[in-house]
């Protein structure tokens, strides 16, 4: 996946704007840093999207 596609799959999974989460890679300054926030970031996006698709799976659970 390139940087571009964690970028917009972050932004889109997180609800952040482009100016909130360069200002969160912007914090990180070193050389490498910014890839690590980013693949940290990227790592909570995938968290966030497992936690609503168990939460849809239980819902079509109860539906039944």
């Amino acid at each position: 996946m390139t940087r571009q596609e964690k970028i917009d799959t972050i932004k889109d999974t997180l609800g952040l704007t482009d100016g909130q989460l360069k200002a969160m890679l912007a914090a990180d300054e070193l050389p490498g840093e910014q890839d690590k926030r980013l693949n940290q970031l990227f790592k909570d996006a995938g968290g966030e999207l497992n936690i609503r698709q168990k939460r849809a799976e239980e819902d079509l659970e109860f539906s039944f």
